[in-house]
């Protein structure tokens, strides 16, 4: 039985009934930060599975993070809780990528029945934060309910509109390629961050994306006919 004092019993409620968004908003308004979000680690870097920004809607920037370019790969890699309060003031990170954009990070890793770290649950800011060691704990305590499913849905629903989002631009890479070829490159080049986000779909999903994806370029690169 799980020991989870800690946990209010909204976000217990919500964390149970894997409504992932809406329990990053409740476990956010216990912060000053501005981002909460969890991350499924993919071969290739972190795909977003939800994520909550108290400020606006979440930059597509955030959605999928390379190897190497976020905390959670300390994370992955500690198997342990990492906190940032002043990045440019800590010397364990002086030379990591996010140092400069990222000035604050709770982050603690999403580890399976099978002992493999999946992915991370974390709270960022692009402005210095400081927090007490409740927040950490709260944040160790919420991630035992986080299973390599939890945020599926809400991964494949975000994943699904980035890709009617593209289809909306059909017509501007039409008309800004001079050849089928130049369609294609100029199509991969917009669809790649849907494709590198999809990778933590599961099988059947991202199949039926890539699908997607597929149908679309054809449809892009298919004659006009005249009216």
């Amino acid at each position: 039985m799980m020991i989870d004092a800690l946990v209010p019993d909204r976000l217990r409620y919500l964390l149970q009934s894997l409504q992932i968004n809406e329990a990053l908003r409740e476990l956010n308004a216990t912060t000053g930060y501005r981002f909460t979000a969890v991350y499924r680690f993919t071969a290739t870097g972190a795909a977003n599975l939800a994520i909550f920004d108290r400020e606006s809607d979440a930059p597509e920037a955030l959605l999928v993070v390379p190897e190497g370019a976020s905390y959670c790969g300390i994370v992955r890699e500690s198997k342990n809780a990492f906190l940032v309060t002043r990045s440019l003031e800590d010397g364990r990170i002086v030379r990591h990528p996010a140092r400069e954009a990222v000035q604050s990070y709770c982050g603690v890793p999403l580890i399976g029945d099978d002992g493999v770290v999946f992915g991370s649950l974390c709270h960022f800011d692009f402005e210095p934060r400081i927090v007490s060691d409740d927040v950490t704990e709260l944040m160790s305590e919420v991630s035992r309910y986080l299973s390599p499913e939890s945020g599926m849905d809400e991964l494949a629903e975000t994943v699904a509109q980035r890709i009617t989002r593209l289809s909306l631009m059909a017509d501007v890479i039409r008309d800004a390629a001079r050849d089928p070829d130049e369609m294609r490159e100029t199509f991969n080049i917009y669809a790649q961050p849907v494709r590198l986000q999809a990778e933590a779909l599961r099988p059947p999903v991202r199949a039926a994306m890539e699908q997607r994806l597929s149908a679309l370029l054809e449809s892009i690169l298919a004659p006009a006919h005249p009216a």
